[in-house]
């Protein structure tokens, strides 16, 4: 069932949060670091960033790393991206 508020373009009652309204586009982005999944996270949205605009959220789609020599060198992390087409 939908909601009134929706059906009627009326506002979300008080107590919801308002839904994300517009078109997004869902890309894959893949950050590394040789300190751990959470900096890969942060320098691939950071670097994505400089040329994607309206980013509004991501999603850790897969985790990975690099081993050599017996030791951990590298964190991959793969992340969906979502952005609002202008």
């Amino acid at each position: 069932m939908v909601p009134a508020s929706l059906t009627r373009g009326g506002d979300a009652p008080p107590d919801e949060e308002p839904r994300m309204s517009g078109v997004y586009k869902k890309i894959e982005i893949v950050g590394t670091s040789p300190t751990g999944f959470d900096e890969a996270t942060r320098a691939a949205i950071e670097e994505a960033s400089k040329s994607i605009r309206h980013m509004a959220w991501f999603e850790v789609a897969e985790q990975r790393g690099a081993i050599k020599g017996g030791k951990i060198t590298e964190f991959q992390v793969t992340l969906r991206v979502g952005f609002k087409l202008e």
